[in-house]
């Protein structure tokens, strides 16, 4: 899998080569020249519109970090009428992540973790947690989050901890602005990322250690390949990936199904399923446009609780005898 600076370097090469053969000018980009990259791209991949949004994305981090100037409102409305054609116009269906709800954490605590023996299950256990309650994007997961950007209120009746998600090294969803933002999370009955991650604190003595990096990097050591905590540096999202992949397959699942995402989406459609409002679930997951809809991914549930609340409201109720 590429990196993302590998990721951005590739389209801006691919875009530069296509708009350099028809004796186009790539930079500063325009409307022409992005419309019809765009548009090429999706003729060679059948139509495809998938990657759209990541390709302009791409181009757009490259601009920033050549100081290119992006382009103005008029042209990136006219773009995003490009857009929509050509997504109008691909029939592929959209390949999502199933969503990891309360009930698959379950399952991994009771089948496959064994967070009582191993810290490595412990943490593994509480990133998984920690993202699905917060409904929180990878990227925001392994922010370099530290001991002291997490305030927890252990005396209140509905216990609960705040984190600052900061300023990401590269511009995009997370946190764009220079404040960041807080999550808050709060506790429930059973497994839940309050009980876990302040027993995470527990045993490592993080309360007094606010430098200290919540999530910290595994190293193994010596020929016992014991591992040791390195708290000075941020765990790996391709460490965490490995182990998740570890417990969906333990569990039955295919973890080609689900990606680190899937916990965002998780949270997100378990909020939906509980009743929470449209306003209520942009707010929790910081979604500043209906956009958050696309997370709603559990087709059984959907029916199930449309027909709960038709029942429970009467819409139903004239038709007799089934």
């Amino acid at each position: 899998m590429k990196s993302n600076s590998q990721y951005i370097i590739s389209v801006n090469k691919q875009y530069v080569q296509h708009t350099n053969s028809y004796g186009g000018r790539a930079y500063p980009p325009s409307y022409d020249s992005l419309a019809i990259f765009l548009a090429h791209f999706a003729d060679t991949h059948a139509g495809s519109s998938k990657s759209i949004a990541n390709i302009l994305s791409a181009i757009r981090v490259f601009c920033y970090y050549s100081h290119q100037p992006w382009l103005p409102a008029d042209q990136l409305y006219r773009l995003s009428l490009v857009r929509k054609e050509i997504r109008l116009e691909d029939a592929k269906p959209i390949n999502r992540k199933l969503p990891i709800k309360r009930e698959l954490i379950q399952r991994g605590l009771a089948q496959h973790w064994k967070v009582t023996e191993s810290a490595c299950d412990l943490l593994v256990a509480t990133i998984t947690l920690f993202g699905h309650n917060g409904v929180l994007r990878g990227d925001e997961i392994f922010s370099k989050i530290r001991v002291g950007d997490v305030t927890w209120d252990h005396g209140s009746a509905i216990r609960s901890f705040k984190v600052h998600i900061g300023r990401p090294d590269q511009p995009g969803k997370t946190a764009t602005d220079g404040g960041g933002f807080i999550v808050h999370i709060v506790d429930y009955k059973g497994a839940s990322a309050y009980k876990y991650l302040r027993a995470w604190f527990d045993l490592h003595g993080l309360w007094t250690k606010p430098l200290c990096y919540i999530f910290p990097n595994a190293a193994i050591s010596g020929k016992d390949k014991t591992v040791i905590f390195q708290f000075n540096q941020c765990i790996s999202k391709k460490w965490y990936e490995r182990r998740l992949d570890a417990m969906l397959t333990a569990v039955g699942e295919v973890p080609t199904l689900y990606s680190v995402h899937s916990l965002r989406a998780g949270g997100a459609t378990e909020l939906f399923l509980s009743g929470a409002s449209m306003a209520v679930v942009q707010i929790y997951g910081r979604w500043k446009s209906e956009s958050a809809l696309i997370y709603f991914r559990d087709a059984s549930g959907i029916v199930a609780y449309a027909a709960a609340k038709a029942f429970e409201t009467g819409v139903f109720s004239c038709i007799g005898g089934y």
